[in-house]
């Protein structure tokens, strides 16, 4: 995750075993940015991170991090240690909540309200089938969900990808799984190739989602994830009736998750994004878009019905 956003990093290893484990994540970052630069030597680094029970003597800021099993650890003063444990869950997590105080403490002149984490013990639940399942946007979100999956030892079931789109160049400093080498590769494909290794069934239908629920032919939908990114498009998954979402989001200082039955009494996915004033016309969107507002004042003059006609009763 660092090297989607720092050009220098220092990796540095205190042990043989964490030698090796170095040398892997070097080549990691070079297939994400060829240019990327590693340094042996943490002597001049801005702000470090300790994975485990070490404690290195370099006078900057320090996240220590660790995890065991389910379980996710950050501090600000003490090493947290880690586990045996091969569940991949709570070492994703604490590898997110470090670079997340790394980014905040790089860019605290340009960030407001956007406070460092002095201590994390977060606790992850547990799941070893997923039945059949859907997958609905497979960005940054999509991605991170099938880091966990493809990382979870003995998990079973049919997953369904769907995704239009394909790997961009500027989607590699988000997306967790794309390199150079899959820039233009469909995302469907990708999330395929991703989950390879695992006993899930995975099925990739490289298309939106309402072309989807066209071909697919019956509307019989179990547990969807919601990983989209806009509004009308959650609404879109909603309408096909799911019998339970999680839909997950990040913005700005935000992220969160949020779930929803079919017949649970508790609000639908569809209550998440009400409107809650007047919105903008998609002609006045793309007048704005293309830096030409007065367009939209001529194409409501031009629609404007004319007195005394049957459009104007």
């Amino acid at each position: 995750m660092l090297a989607r956003l720092y050009p220098v990093l220092a990796i540095v290893p205190l042990d043989m075993v964490a030698s090796s484990q170095a040398q892997a994540l070097e080549r990691l970052a070079k297939s994400i940015n060829p240019k990327f630069s590693v340094r042996r030597s943490g002597k001049y680094a801005t702000v470090r991170v300790a994975a485990g029970a070490v404690h290195p003597s370099l006078r900057c800021p320090t996240f220590f991090m660790g995890s065991q099993g389910w379980a996710a650890k950050l501090s600000r003063t003490d090493p947290v240690g880690s586990g045996s444990s091969l569940l991949p869950f709570g070492a994703g997590a604490a590898s997110c909540f470090a670079a997340a105080n790394v980014f905040r403490t790089i860019f605290a002149s340009q960030l407001t309200g956007a406070e460092l984490d002095e201590n994390i013990d977060l606790s992850l639940c547990t799941y070893n089938k997923i039945g059949e399942m859907h997958l609905v946007g497979l960005g940054a979100i999509g991605h991170g969900s099938l880091w966990a999956l493809a990382r979870q030892s003995g998990l079973s079931g049919r997953l369904h990808v769907v995704d239009h789109e394909a790997i961009e160049v500027s989607n590699l400093q988000r997306y967790v799984l794309a390199g150079q080498a899959e820039v233009g590769l469909s995302k469907a494909a990708l999330a395929t190739n991703a989950l390879r290794s695992t006993a899930l069934e995975v099925e990739a239908h490289p298309m939106k989602w309402a072309e989807y629920v066209a071909r697919r032919g019956d509307w019989v939908f179990d547990r969807v994830g919601v990983a989209l990114d806009t509004a009308a498009d959650r609404l879109a998954v909603q309408g096909a009736l799911p019998r339970w979402i999680a839909n997950a989001w990040t913005q700005e200082q935000d992220l969160g998750i949020s779930r929803h039955g079919f017949d649970d009494g508790q609000a639908c996915l569809c209550c998440m994004y009400m409107p809650t004033g007047k919105s903008k016309d998609e002609h006045q969107l793309v007048a704005e878009e293309l830096g030409m507002p007065e367009a939209h004042d001529e194409v409501k003059r031009s629609c404007r019905p004319i007195p005394g006609s049957p459009m104007s009763s």
